[in-house]
């Protein structure tokens, strides 16, 4: 038997058809359903732990990641940072910050913020 979603998918689907079919008793259905909501939620768990740990660690091994080195900025991670900076700024976004300043002023003055917030 696999074990990974997509064979569960498959054998949730498999399972729907058996039992429209007539083939498989309700209460086996509802066992199999019930089990597999468990397998999901634990998925989804693991999935929240690499997203947690940026693909390092026992999660990311999991999901057969390997990685050396220092933990790699995420762009978004990146980006919310440049948002606060631009309502820090007082603009609503970036788009609007980085015009009003240039995109050189804009990203040396990100650059001090950060700096300014690490101290």
């Amino acid at each position: 038997m696999e074990t990974n979603l997509n064979s569960l998918n498959d054998k949730l689907f498999d399972t729907l058809d058996r039992l429209s079919k007539g083939d498989i008793k309700r209460e086996d259905a509802k066992a199999i359903n019930e089990i597999a909501g468990t397998i999901i939620n634990n998925a989804k768990v693991q999935l929240d732990a690499f997203k947690a740990t940026r693909g390092f660690g026992a999660q990311a091994k999991m999901f057969g990641v390997l990685h050396q080195g220092n933990t790699p900025e995420l762009p978004e991670d990146a980006y919310q940072r440049k948002v606060e900076f631009s309502i820090y700024k007082g603009f609503t976004n970036v788009g609007d910050c980085m015009a009003n300043l240039g995109k050189l002023v804009f990203e040396k003055e990100f650059r001090d913020w950060e700096k300014s917030l690490k101290e």
